[in-house]
């Protein structure tokens, strides 16, 4: 009977927690480490890996221009705001009548990451969206393309898009990989590009984004971090010093799924230059239910340029 107790107790212990969000228990702290990311955070998105304490990888940010979802985000459809892409839906058209942008009115994807906060979250076989492929870092304008999606599906999508005085559309269809948390193609290039990592192999990226202030209902391009979609939460700690964090300071009721959960406030532009608030704090649970806690100490390298974030960080 004792057994069967037990084996019922563990049973519940075990249904009770999501798989990939079981925490890591208590446990000596790892060694405070120091990284500055080797690239410009302003043309090109970089990838960091807290367990290994890698840069896994970096693009320019001009490589990609949509992404489709793969796994279990595959509805997930977003375009990159690094560049400032956004999107316009054209009502009652076709592929056909569409050859110019008047009377539209382009949205950006939400930096939270969040399905319905993305402009192509809900869509029909008859839409047409114009996408605006942003700029170059230089600040040279990239173009529009029209775009109709056909299928996405778990394993595949299919979808047509051409410039906007073409009417016979290039017919696309890709195959998912769910190692990855999207594929990602250039509208402009027209090819299917390597961008982020698998998704168990980094936890945040370095990147421009798109930002919207509510109180001045005004769009922004920003520098910051971005959190990878697969398990990765994280929440902001300013009561407490880098150094008072501790294992036992974790609230997880506080954790958000937010991509932008760290975001770009840990610094501000004052007097032509940028000031970084050390005492801004982060704790992050990665998706191996690791727990770290983060603060940046730089925006500039050893040569005094700018874009070149410097943070510690250090498991709990």
């Amino acid at each position: 009977m004792k057994i069967l107790i037990l084996l019922l107790i563990s049973l519940f212990i075990f249904s009770a927690c999501e798989k990939g969000e079981i925490p890591i228990a208590a446990h000596e702290n790892g060694d405070a480490q120091t990284a500055s990311l080797p690239t410009t955070i302003y043309g090109n998105q970089t990838y960091f890996d807290f367990e290994t304490n890698s840069f896994v990888s970096s693009n320019e940010k001009t490589d990609w221009d949509i992404a489709f979802g793969c796994g279990e985000f595959s509805a997930i459809i977003y375009v990159n705001t690094s560049k400032s892409s956004a999107i316009a839906k054209v009502e009652n058209s076709t592929f056909e009548a569409v050859t110019n942008t008047s009377g539209l009115t382009f949205e950006f994807d939400s930096s939270t990451g969040f399905y319905d906060s993305l402009i192509i979250s809900h869509w029909q076989p008859e839409d047409i969206f114009i996408i605006d492929l942003g700029y170059t870092q230089s600040g040279n304008h990239l173009g529009y393309r029209k775009l109709r999606l056909i299928e996405n599906e778990l394993n595949t999508c299919t979808f047509e898009y051409g410039n906007l005085n073409e009417t016979n559309p290039k017919n696309i269809t890709l195959a998912k990989d769910d190692t990855y948390n999207a594929i990602f193609y250039s509208l402009k290039n027209e090819t299917t590009v390597t961008v982020e990592p698998p998704k168990t192999e980094w936890d945040i990226v370095f990147t421009q984004y798109i930002y919207y202030f509510h109180e001045f209902a005004t769009p922004y391009s920003v520098t910051g971090v971005l959190m990878n979609r697969t398990n990765t939460k994280a929440y902001a700690v300013q009561n407490k010093s880098f150094l008072e964090l501790a294992y036992e300071s974790i609230d997880p009721n506080k954790f958000s799924f937010s991509l932008d959960a760290i975001g770009y406030e840990w610094k501000a532009f004052i007097n032509n230059s940028y000031t970084i608030y050390p005492e801004h704090n982060f704790i992050i649970q990665t998706q191996e239910g690791f727990y770290y806690k983060l603060h940046f100490v730089d925006f500039y390298n050893k040569l005094g340029e700018k874009g070149f974030p410097v943070f510690e960080f250090q498991q709990l």
